[in-house]
């Protein structure tokens, strides 16, 4: 078996890709824009693309009864444009129903840059049209056209009025459970989305909603409590506090000056690989070898910014000792923990990853 390797140092913005052109493990950025997109009860579907997408597509079903169409490109589209067919179908689309409209421009359209948002500019005086690139080439995973949709999304709420009351995006029933209102997204509509942004402070569980709300909540100046990633035990004791959550920073903090006393070099297999390789350079830990099954843009702007050389591999079968010509002293395997972990966020993930690192190394 060949193992694609990546050096920290040398990434691209695009994934480099192998021989075969695409992940034919992954499904493409279109696939997992519509499923998710066909949780909202309001929001039709166009997607504009080669047969094989206007095919594919037609097989992803509702339980809602959107409308759910595809715009199949002919070659003379392709050279010549389709301005007035797209017009066309987009027309007859809103004219049918209420809802609001996502187009999703696949892989060659973005190629052969048709200007599908001009085509439509004109009939989108009411902002019901939302379009967003999903081209497979545009990052390193699939899931990253996800945080594009939530973004859009979200983009286009104004705050008109607030709650007194606190948005759940995404659950954890610890935490949620300590709250006497919570909203929590699940299948909703772009209306219901409004709802939640009224609230005056909010907490992301899933990495999904995190940019788009972000960026909201800077907008906005709200408080944003983010329980996706890993931090600095202290940032997390703050909002432990304020939130009414258990504070485990203490712990957290105890373990981390243990750490500093580990080995420097580490070799790391874990969902959370380059959150944990970022995490441990805190304390002068290097990781020169990476293992783990998703790359994407997020990713990448974390890792981009080390100092060090870090030999990444997206191959989750991929065993340590099948990586050649790289030096560590200690190897960290957290797939032996991932299920304890799949609950945890924050300072308590933090917290348990910490203590699994001291007790292997």
């Amino acid at each position: 078996m060949d193992i694609i390797t990546y050096n920290s140092k040398k990434l691209k913005k695009e994934a480099i890709l192998s021989s075969n052109a695409m992940d034919v493990g992954c499904h493409c950025p279109m696939d997992y824009v519509l499923e998710e997109a066909l949780n909202f009860d309001m929001l039709d579907t166009l997607i504009v693309g080669i047969g094989e997408c206007a095919f594919y597509s037609k097989l992803i079903t509702s339980e809602y009864g959107q409308q759910h169409w595809s715009y199949r490109l002919a070659d003379n589209d392709l050279v010549f444009g389709c301005e007035k067919q797209i017009k066309q179908c987009v027309t007859e689309m809103l004219a049918n129903t209420s809802n609001d409209l996502l187009i999703l421009v696949t892989c060659i359209p973005n190629i052969a840059n048709l200007d599908i948002e001009g085509y439509i500019r004109e009939l989108n005086q009411d902002k019901r049209i939302y379009i967003l690139a999903t081209p497979h080439f545009k990052g390193f995973s699939p899931f990253d056209s996800i945080l594009d949709l939530y973004s859009l999304l979200l983009s286009r709420q104004v705050r008109t009025s607030t709650r007194d009351a606190v948005a759940v995006w995404g659950e954890n029933k610890s935490i949620v459970c300590k709250f006497k209102q919570e909203h929590i997204v699940g299948q909703t509509t772009i209306a219901r989305l409004g709802e939640l942004l009224e609230c005056q402070r909010h907490i992301v569980f899933e990495r999904r909603y995190l940019r788009g709300v972000k960026d909201y909540c800077d907008k906005y100046n709200l408080p944003l409590y983010n329980f996706v990633g890993l931090e600095v035990a202290d940032v997390y004791s703050t909002y432990y506090k304020e939130l009414g959550v258990k504070d485990v920073s203490a712990k957290a903090r105890q373990l981390e000056e243990q750490i500093k006393l580990k080995p420097k070099k580490v070799a790391i297999k874990a969902r959370h690989g380059v959150e944990i390789a970022k995490y441990l350079a805190n304390f002068g830990i290097k990781t020169t070898l990476l293992i783990v099954d998703d790359f994407n843009v997020s990713n990448y702007e974390k890792i981009s910014s080390y100092d060090n050389d870090i030999m990444i591999v997206k191959d989750y079968s991929v065993k340590f000792e099948q990586i050649k010509n790289c030096e560590y002293d200690a190897e960290l395997d957290f797939t032996k923990v991932e299920e304890e972990l799949f609950n945890k966020y924050g300072c308590e993930l933090t917290s348990s990853l910490c203590e699994f690192a001291l007790e292997t190394l």
